[in-house]
This record gives structure tokens, sequence and C-alpha cells, in this order.
């Protein structure tokens, strides 16, 4: 490479893409649970509040989802598309990438804040938060103000793992969840600050301990393989094409699941009433935190997969892909059966409020049940994130949309309604659509490795 060489973390991705995928996955894996569990904690210490306040968080929710996958999704695309030039001895144009994704996750941010602080109300009521409006203003008021706080270290996390830095990657994501979950009774109970004090606090958390470290280390310290230079900056088309391919699907994909969520939100309304959207919301927390597994496996593949592509190196592209499935099923099946034996502690997390213990065993026997979306996730999660790594972001986008709000809506709506399955057939339908919808990216991803290893052979 041009005037600077490949590190020892590159060198492992290049060399021994097995053992880089299993060094990789658990840092990011870890920094997906805190994330989580920062939001499953916000959500602990709001139930306090009253159901009301617990169903505001679960309606915003989608949202917050959705705001942060434009970070990782634009992550995703800086990841992908720099460690394929890194693969293939590119470093100025890695560089380029590196900066243009800066430059246009700023952008967005900016254009993203001023439309959503406009129309907060209208988002509320799209989201189907009617009934709770004055409990979701004050939460989605600091959701909006610190956007940017969660868009920028996406972005800055996909392209520290694009070197293979992983760690500085996670850790300030890791670091700003966990003073977070100290922060937060404080602003929400102390300082009286209620349910939006629980924003506040991991607005705050999120820019001081996330953010604030990322920025020194890409643009003051500047010890990465690649070099952001905004000094000398000069917009190329071709470059933003690159990134978007596979951002903009990316970033769809986490709208995708927003989307769903909304849509189960709203069934769930329909089917037995506010109550059981927070139910619902308090397990899928729970869950979420349960294919942190897999999602950290597959994000680590996405970085192997990129650089062996890049490098025409299709024997390690091919280990990757099998590595990950295997990896992730392996340790999603471990976290299903610990989700399932201790369902009842795990509920208790949102019932330590007198207004909240009728909820306990209801939100116990939706973790039971939904535990098992948890084993057939990592099919799917792998597939795309490998037609990522490939720069397939659209192929990729088009499976999780039929995976998710076409196998799982569907599955949904029949076991529901059809079935007349009530709650539990809104958590049975999300489990064999995600399923069917899983196997069938798997199967199409599987295939496209294939053609492309024959055709580049």
């Amino acid at each position: 490479m041009e005037n600077k060489t490949k590190d020892e973390n590159f060198d492992l991705i290049q060399n021994n893409p097995k053992k880089a995928i299993r060094k990789m996955s658990i840092p990011i894996a870890l920094s997906v649970f805190f994330l989580i569990l920062n939001s499953l904690v916000d959500t602990a210490w709001v139930s306090g509040l009253g159901p009301q306040a617990l169903a505001a968080v679960g309606f915003i929710t989608p949202l917050s989802m959705a705001l942060a996958g434009f970070g990782t999704g634009l992550g995703a695309g800086a990841n992908s598309v720099i460690a394929r030039y890194l693969g293939g001895d590119n470093l100025k144009r890695a560089n380029n990438s590196a900066t243009h994704s800066v430059v246009l996750g700023l952008g967005i941010v900016i254009v993203l804040t001023v439309l959503l602080f406009i129309f907060k109300d209208n988002v509320l009521l799209a989201l189907g938060a009617k009934d709770v409006m004055n409990w979701g203003r004050p939460f989605i008021f600091w959701v909006i103000i610190g956007l940017f706080s969660v868009v920028l270290p996406g972005i800055f996390g996909g392209i520290l793992r694009s070197n293979g830095d992983v760690k500085r990657a996670t850790y300030p994501l890791i670091a700003a969840a966990f003073v977070n979950m100290i922060i937060d009774p404080i602003f929400i109970y102390t300082l009286g600050f209620g349910i939006g004090g629980a924003s506040l606090a991991t607005t705050l958390a999120q820019i001081i301990f996330g953010l604030c470290p990322m920025v020194y280390w890409l643009f003051i310290k500047k010890d990465n393989i690649v070099d952001i230079n905004l000094k000398d900056f000069k917009s190329d088309s071709s470059i933003y094409k690159d990134i978007l391919v596979v951002g903009i699907p990316a970033s769809l994909e986490e709208f995708v699941m927003a989307l769903l969520s909304a849509i189960v939100n709203g069934i769930l309304v329909i089917t037995a009433g506010t109550t059981a959207v927070a139910v619902f919301s308090a397990a899928w927390r729970l869950i979420g935190i349960g294919v942190t597994p897999a999602i950290g496996v597959g994000t680590a593949a996405v970085t192997v997969i990129g650089a062996a592509y890049g490098a025409k190196n299709w024997s390690n592209m091919k280990t990757a892909f099998n590595s990950a499935i295997e990896m992730g099923l392996w340790l999603s099946l471990a976290v299903c059966v610990i989700f399932y034996i201790f369902a009842g502690d795990l509920a208790s997390l949102f019932a330590f409020s007198p207004k909240n213990v009728a909820l306990a065993p209801q939100i116990a026997e939706s973790i039971r049940i939904l535990s098992l979306y948890i084993v057939v996730v990592p099919f799917g999660l792998v597939a795309t994130f490998f037609l990522q790594g490939v720069g397939k972001g659209l192929k990729s986008l088009v499976l999780t949309f039929i995976r998710e709000l076409i196998f799982v809506v569907l599955g949904v709506l029949f076991f529901t309604f059809v079935m007349n399955w009530g709650t539990n057939g809104v958590y049975v339908g999300m489990i064999v659509g995600a399923l069917i919808g899983s196997l069938i990216a798997y199967g199409v991803a599987r295939r496209d490795m294939f053609k492309t290893i024959k055709k580049g052979s």
C-alpha cells in the first residue's frame, strides 16, 4: 500500500478469515448488546412512570431504530467499500471513500434533524402514539436533538472496522451505554425530568463517551490505515455511488425492521390494546439483546468478506461465509435456551414498579415464545451481511424486505386473525415468517457466492 502498511488486524483479516471473524465479532456483539441494553434500561426505568410511559417508549422505539439505521447503514457502506479497496491495495481510493462517508453523514444528520423537529407531532401520530402524545413529546424531543450522536458514531465505527480496528469502533459505544445506565434514574427521577430525562441522559452519554473518542482517533490522532482529509476534500460522485449502493439499502434495512415493529404494534393495539404494546416492547427489547451474537458475527463478516472480495481470494470469502453461519447459529441457540429458562427473571426487570407488577407474567410468556426467533435469524442476517460485503446492497435490502415485511407480516396476520390465536399468534407468526424468509435469503446468498467464485476463477 502507498505510504502505509497494513497493521496486524488487517493482516489477520486477509490471512485467517475464520479467526478474524471470531476475534472481531466479540467486541461488535458486545457493543450491540450494550446499545440494546442501554435502550432496555431506558425502558425499565421509564416503566416506573406507568404503563402509558412504557407504551410511549414502545411506539417511539421504531423511530429510534430507523435513525440509528442511517448511521449503521452508512457505516456498513463505508466498511464494505473501504475493506474492498484495502483488500485490493488501493489506499488512495480507501481514503477518499472514508472522507466521503463523513461528508455524506453530516449532510444526512442536518436534513433529518430539521425535518423531524418540524414534523415531530406528525411522526408521533404516524407511529400510533395518539393516546400517549403527552408522554411521547418530551421523549422524542431529545431523540431528535441527539440524532447526530447516533448517526455519526455508526459511520465512524464502520470506517474503523474496515481497518480491522474493532475495539475502537465498539468500546466507546459500550462506555456510553454503561454511563447512561447510571445516569438514567438521576435524570428521570432525581432531577425530575421524567420520561424526557431518559432520552436526554442517553444523548449526553453518547456525545461525551461515544462520539468524542472516535472524533479524536479519526481526526486528531490519525493513527489508522485510512486517512480522513476534510481540508482537501473534493467531491467524487463515483465514490458516493460506491458507498450508497450498500449504505442506502443497509440503512433501509433498519427502516424495514422499524416499520415491522410499528406494524406489529398496530396489530397488537387492534387485538389486545395499548397494554399489549407495552408487553411486546419489553419482550422485544430483550429479544434484540438475544440476536446480538448473530449481528456481531455478521457485521464482522462484512469486513472479512469485503477484503477477500477485493483481493479476489475466493477461498477466504467462502470460509468467512460458512464460519459466520456456523458461529452465529451456535451462539444464538445458546442464548435462546438461556432466555427460555430465565424468562421470569428477565421479565421482572420491567416489574419493579407496583404499577407494572401485573405485566410480569405476560412479559415472561412473550419472552419464552419469542426466544425461538433468536435461533432463526442467523441464516438471514449473515446472508444479508455477505451481500453487503460484496457490494450487493440492493439485493440485501430486497431479501430483508421479503423476510420481514412479507413473510413475517403474513405470518402474523395468518396466526392472529385466521387461526385466531390472538397475541400469541402475533409472536408465532413472527417466528414462522422469519424462518421461511431467512432460509430463502441464505439460499440466495449461497448461490451468489458460488456464482461469484465461478465467474472470478
